[in-house]
C-alpha cells in the first residue's frame, strides 16, 4: 500500500449495532501473502454511548475479495481504536502496519528492555511505529532511514542514533555499540549488511522477505561466526487472529503515552486532522 495515499468510499452500515456514518477504504496491502483492504469506519456519535467501549472510529482490514465498499456487519476483534485528530490517510495505514510491527518485535524477536534495536526503513509508518513500540518496551533504538530530514524526525521521536542509507551506517551503528536486535522492514534488503553492526548472538528479523539471497558469502560467514539468529518476523492475519486482538489492546495503550504524542508531531504533514468524520 502506498504510504501516503488513500481512496475514500462512503456508505452506511452497522457495526456492533451502531450505525456507521461513513467508511474509508485504502489501497490494497499484502500481509503474509494475503491481499487485504484497510478500512476506517466512523461511527455515529449519538449511538456510541450505548457501547462505552466502542470508539468513534475503528481501523481494521478485510479481505480484498470483498467489495471495496463492503464493511463487515460486526467489527473484527483486531479493530484498532483510532485516536482523535488522526487524519484518515494515516489511520488507514495503521491496521496494515501496527499488528505486524507489534507481533514482530514482541512475539518474534522478543525485544527486551535495555537492548539495542536497529530498525531499517524507520522513516516509514511501520518504522516509526516500531520505534515508539521499542522505546515503550525500554529498548534503545538505532534507526536507518532515507533522508536527513527523516533522521531528524526519528531523533525527535526518541531514537538514540539515526543515519541515512547514503552514509556509512553500519560503521556509525557499530560505533554506537551495535545492535542486539535488527528489524528489517525492507524485505531483507539490508539484512546482510546489518551483520557488520550486529552484536554477538544478535537476532535479525526480516519482514516481507524477497526471494533473493539475504547474504553474500562474506556476510554469511560473519553471520555464522557471530552466532546470529535469523527470524522471519511476518504476521498472518488469517492464522494469527488472536495476536491481532492482543496488538489492538497494546495499540490502545500506546496511544495514551508520550511516545504517541511524539509520533504525531514527528510524522510528516503534522499536525493531524480528521477527515473521515466530517
Amino acid at each position: 500500500m502506498n504510504d501516503d495515499t488513500a481512496t475514500v468510499h462512503t456508505g452506511k452500515q452497522a457495526i456492533h449495532a451502531a450505525p456507521v456514518r461513513s467508511y474509508c477504504v485504502g489501497e490494497t496491502v499484502m500481509l503474509d501473502g494475503s491481499a487485504r483492504l484497510p478500512v476506517v469506519a466512523c461511527m455515529e456519535s449519538d449511538e456510541v454511548h450505548t457501547a462505552p467501549l466502542s470508539p468513534m472510529r475503528l481501523a481494521f482490514t478485510v479481505s480484498s475479495s470483498d467489495s471495496a465498499t463492503c464493511v463487515p456487519s460486526r467489527t473484527p476483534r483486531h479493530a484498532l481504536n483510532v485516536p482523535p485528530h488522526l487524519a484518515v490517510r494515516d489511520a488507514l495505514l495503521l491496521p496494515g502496519c501496527w499488528p505486524k510491527v507489534w507481533v514482530g518485535l514482541t512475539c518474534r524477536l522478543n525485544v527486551r528492555a535495555h537492548e539495542a534495536v536497529l530498525i531499517h526503513h524507520a522513516h516509514t509508518t511501520a518504522g516509526m511505529l516500531a520505534t515508539i513500540l521499542a522505546l515503550e518496551i525500554g529498548a534503545d533504538v538505532l534507526a536507518v532511514c532515507d533522508s536527513a530530514e527523516a533522521a531528524r524526525r526519528l531523533i525527535a521521536l526518541g531514537a538514540s542514533e539515526a543515519a541515512t542509507y547514503a552514509s556509512c551506517w553500519p560503521e556509525l551503528m557499530r560505533e554506537h555499540g551495535g545492535a542486539d536486535v535488527v528489524l528489517d522492514l525492507a524485505g531483507g534488503r539490508y539484512t546482510g549488511m546489518s551483520t557488520l553492526c550486529a552484536r554477538r548472538h544478535a537476532r535479525i528479523g526480516v519482514m516481507d522477505a524477497a526471494g533473493h539471497g539475504l547474504f553474500d558469502e562474506t556476510q554469511w560467514q560473519r553471520f555464522i561466526a557471530r552466532q546470529l539468529a535469523l527470524i522471519v518476523a511476518d504476521w498472518s492475519p488469517l492464522r494469527e487472529a488472536a495476536c491481532a486482538s492482543e496488538a489492538a489492546l497494546a495499540f490502545d495503550a500506546i496511544t495514551r503515552t508520550s511516545g504517541w504524542a511524539r509520533f504525531t508531531r514527528a510524522r510528516p504533514d503534522s499536525p493531524f486532522e480528521s477527515h473521515c468524520d466530517h
